[in-house]
């Protein structure tokens, strides 16, 4: 009686997080997403199924995908991705012989799911014990499956991976003929398969079948093999169904139950040819021969040579496993040397990183000291700078005032007009009312109801422009006001509207000679911008008075040199335009003033920085301007040509 616990079968169930492979369809629908335009995380993980896939169809390619998905989710830092991809390249080294390189991708994956992926250690002990398996060393399979099992996130990883740790214990157990030990994890297979994982049932039932076996139950061993072979029909598993069958075969042999012995290992025989399983071949052949024996010598020297051929190949397997887990353990403690040389240098290197740092106090508690006598001096630099930040506040305020001050010649101008037509409105209306009492007196009513309709009319304007002086005056003291900081829904072109007429009839109240064209291309698309109004229309109003006060200087110069040449006059323009982005707005100034020289353009952000003469500017309205629009998520850019134009374009996103 041997056993048969194959690291192929163990390894096709217990391992994989798809069980069965995926039908060519299914793979071919995957590939067609790799053609698509998907995200790298996308990518990286759609390899990962297709190379699961591919595993026990096409070792070749489905190492191909699991390497490229590996690779790029390295490049694109998605370690959980790579530590998936990785998983599956190592159970792919471990199926087809490269069991070195198995052992060193885990490692590798060991170290990073420790930091970014720490469920991942059960599935990746599962997959070393598999490895272990492989080579033919079953305590080392069995430590790395009780690694797993005894792993203090077991019970948070999914259910595959629980299954597969109670499964290999049991069989490595069973391996290693400790029957006690092999039916107590047995046991708790047939738990967790009945609670949690239905599909591992086949295998669970193979085992107990053996170990039943092994303790004489035949009855037992014959009931749990028979369950195990019907779960492998169910689910189209061959491989694992001749693995039952040639079990079976065996207990009926012990029992001298021929007929059923050659029934069951003539199938077990026919389905292992056909998948070169040479441990069943061996194994059924060797029964047909005892069975053949006496009744017929041709079939039982067939089995012979059938048997004697797959012995040869199990046993050169075994010697190629054998010195490759002599060379494997070789490199492992030639690691572990350069290890402990490792280890020794950087206790060295420790060392003198410690006499480095007493060296290091030694110089810091002459510095604390040195620290102590200029403490006095920092505290007078402190003070100083404390200063300068108050006389700082101090200017930007007065800057905010400055602009305050340029609207209140607009403002006067602004509503000077309603109260005109109020204060004249009122002067008739009153005369109208004398009239209207005399004809009432005299009896012409007729009369006397025109005029009252005309006083109606007359009451109308007068309320019409008393309420547009109350909004003239609403806005100065929203401008006037301090920025609470809120932003609120607010209609930019009106805004800038606004501001454009303020600031023109300001400067026309100190020069009344001056004049200039105003053009305006506001988008009646534009909607509504969440802002702190207040601060944007401070922004407006700067940088529409940098225009006025740009056409004003040429315009000046100009007038000048018509003098002197003769030459046409120039005329000021102000253009304030307004449209919608795809993900914002946009507001632009522009004057066609002497512009901005190219040496002084990178400049003009710069707080305190100004062109202006002496006492006219404190050079903080565009710093402050940029800060403000910077603050709203936007930006502030300029484009000049000198003698020519200067354009202010700001944006805000909405």
């Amino acid at each position: 009686m041997r056993i048969i616990i194959l690291p192929f079968i163990l390894a096709a169930f217990s391992i994989c997080a798809q069980p069965l492979p995926f039908s060519t369809g299914q793979i071919d629908s995957m590939k067609h997403e790799l053609a698509k335009k998907i995200s790298d995380s996308m990518r990286v993980m759609t390899l990962y199924d297709i190379a699961s896939g591919l595993t026990l169809v096409n070792t070749e390619q489905s190492l191909q995908y699991g390497k490229e998905g590996a690779a790029l989710a390295k490049k694109v830092n998605f370690p959980v991705g790579e530590i998936k991809c990785l998983e599956g390249v190592s159970f792919v080294y471990a199926l087809t012989g490269a069991w070195e390189k198995g052992i060193k991708t885990i490692f590798y994956c060991l170290d990073l799911s420790k930091k970014y992926a720490p469920k991942e250690s059960v599935r990746l002990g599962n997959i070393m014990s598999l490895l272990y398996l492989k080579l033919g060393d079953d305590v080392g399979s069995l430590e790395w499956a009780k690694k797993s099992y005894h792993d203090p996130l077991f019970k948070d990883t999914d259910a595959v991976n629980q299954w597969a740790a109670l499964h290999q214990i049991s069989a490595q157990y069973l391996r290693l003929n400790k029957l006690d030990s092999a039916l107590l994890y047995a046991k708790k297979t047939l738990d967790y398969c009945k609670k949690s994982y239905p599909t591992g049932f086949g295998h669970a039932y193979l085992i107990s079948g053996l170990i039943a076996s092994k303790q004489g139950k035949v009855d037992e061993a014959v009931s749990f093999i028979r369950k195990s072979i019907e779960v492998y029909k169910k689910i189209n598993w061959e491989y694992a169904v001749y693995e039952g069958l040639d079990e079976l075969a065996n207990v009926y042999y012990g029992q001298n139950q021929l007929d059923s012995t050659q029934k069951y290992a003539q199938i077990a025989l026919a389905g292992a040819l056909k998948m070169k399983n040479y441990i069943v071949i061996k194994s059924s052949a060797k029964i047909l021969e005892s069975v053949y024996e006496k009744k017929n010598p041709l079939k039982a020297y067939q089995m012979l040579k059938i048997s004697s051929a797959a012995n040869d190949t199990i046993t050169s397997l075994v010697k190629i496993k054998q010195v490759n887990l002599l060379e494997l353990k070789e490199k492992q403690r030639i690691e572990s040397l350069h290890l402990a040389q490792l280890e020794s240098r950087n206790k060295l290197r420790l060392n003198t990183i410690l006499g480095i740092l007493m060296s290091v106090c030694i110089i810091a508690l002459i510095l604390y000291r040195n620290k102590r006598q200029k403490q006095m001096s920092n505290q007078v630099l402190e003070k100083t700078l404390s200063n300068l930040k108050s006389t700082q506040a101090q200017l930007i305020q007065s800057e905010k005032l400055a602009s305050l001050g340029e609207l209140t010649a607009g403002i006067a101008h602004e509503i000077q007009n309603p109260l005109n037509f109020v204060n004249n409105f009122a002067e008739v209306s009153a005369e109208m009312i004398g009239e209207m009492k005399e004809e009432l007196k005299a009896g012409n009513t007729t009369e006397a109801i025109e005029i009252a309709d005309d006083l109606e009319i007359n009451l109308t304007k007068i309320n019409h422009h008393g309420q547009r002086a109350a909004s003239i005056v609403k806005g100065m003291l929203e401008h006037s006001r301090a920025s609470t900081g809120v932003k609120e829904p607010t209609d930019i072109n009106a805004l800038a509207d606004e501001y454009l007429r303020l600031a023109y009839h300001g400067l026309r109240a100190k020069d009344n000679n001056f004049n200039a064209t105003l053009e305006t291309h506001f988008d009646p698309d534009l909607p509504k911008v969440s802002v702190i109004p207040q601060d944007v229309g401070r922004v407006i109003l700067n940088l529409i008075n940098n225009a006025f006060y740009a056409v004003a200087e040429r315009s000046r110069s100009t007038v000048n040199e018509k003098a002197k040449q003769g030459i046409e006059g120039y005329a000021p323009t102000i253009t304030v335009s307004t449209r919608k982005l795809e993900n914002g707005i946009e507001i632009s100034v522009k004057d066609n003033g002497n512009g901005i020289p190219e040496a002084i353009k990178d400049k003009i952000f710069q707080p305190f920085f100004t062109t202006k003469p002496t006492g006219q500017g404190t050079g903080l309205g565009l710093s402050l301007a940029y800060d403000i629009i910077k603050a709203h998520g936007g930006t502030l850019d300029v484009t000049s040509t000198p003698k020519e134009s200067t354009v202010f374009v700001l944006s805000i996103p909405i």
